[in-house]
């Protein structure tokens, strides 16, 4: 990411971002109670991974709920001629859930939730051997997730067809050892990683004519 967008996503993000979009809740528009679910696997034979998931979505008038979960098995990955390339595979198991209600017509409420934890990652940093040796990094634990609450209020004034007020909270943790091995020596430092974020933010939209003006402040 080049120009102003490294501010918002850092320097490192050399070959652009992903931006996961979880599932949202979604009020009732026909039946008083909607409900539906779906489950669901594969396997691939180049890593043997293995994947489950699972979603459930209620629905009501005035209140809506969606959640899911996902495992997921990756072993060691195969490659033509190499074998086996050990160590390359990792557990993960990671969920979603959003909440919606509305106390009132306009008014909104959402509380959402998202995270993802890896356990035992491990790889090589290098793939031959050189003189400093071939850093091997592994990695006990990596959890990452988000909470967010909402609020928003819709055509309340003729200066406001959409005000919306958030507050979230982004949080990392990662416990890992970087092990180097040369002919000579061996280390091994052990790194414990915990990052916070919180932030709010206030987004109005004022309708001009044919035009929709949104502004605020984060």
């Amino acid at each position: 990411i080049r120009g102003p967008g490294s501010v918002q996503y850092g320097s490192d993000a050399i070959g652009g971002v992903i931006n996961v979009l979880s599932k949202k809740a979604v009020l009732a528009e026909k039946d008083d109670f909607e409900y539906s679910g779906q489950t669901g696997g594969w396997y691939g034979t180049v890593d043997g991974t293995s994947v489950e998931t699972f979603d459930l979505n209620l629905a009501g008038k005035r209140a809506a709920f969606a959640g899911g979960v996902t495992n997921q098995n990756t072993g060691d990955y195969r490659g033509p001629g190499e074998g086996i390339l050990s160590p390359s595979g990792f557990e993960a198991l990671g969920g979603y859930a959003d909440l919606l209600v509305k106390p009132a017509d306009g008014h909104f409420l959402r509380a959402s939730w998202l995270q993802n934890r890896r356990d035992d990652v491990d790889s090589y940093v290098q793939s031959k051997l050189n003189a400093g040796g071939v850093p091997r990094i592994f990695k006990d634990t990596e959890r990452r997730g988000i909470a967010k609450l909402e609020y928003t209020a819709k055509e309340q004034s003729f200066l406001s067809e959409e005000l919306r007020a958030y507050g979230y909270a982004h949080y990392y943790d990662e416990i890992s050892e970087r092990r180097v091995e040369t002919a000579a020596a061996f280390t091994n430092t052990i790194r414990n990683t915990h990052q916070d974020v919180w932030g709010a933010g206030l987004q109005n939209t004022t309708a001009v004519g044919p035009h929709r003006v949104t502004y605020g402040l984060d």
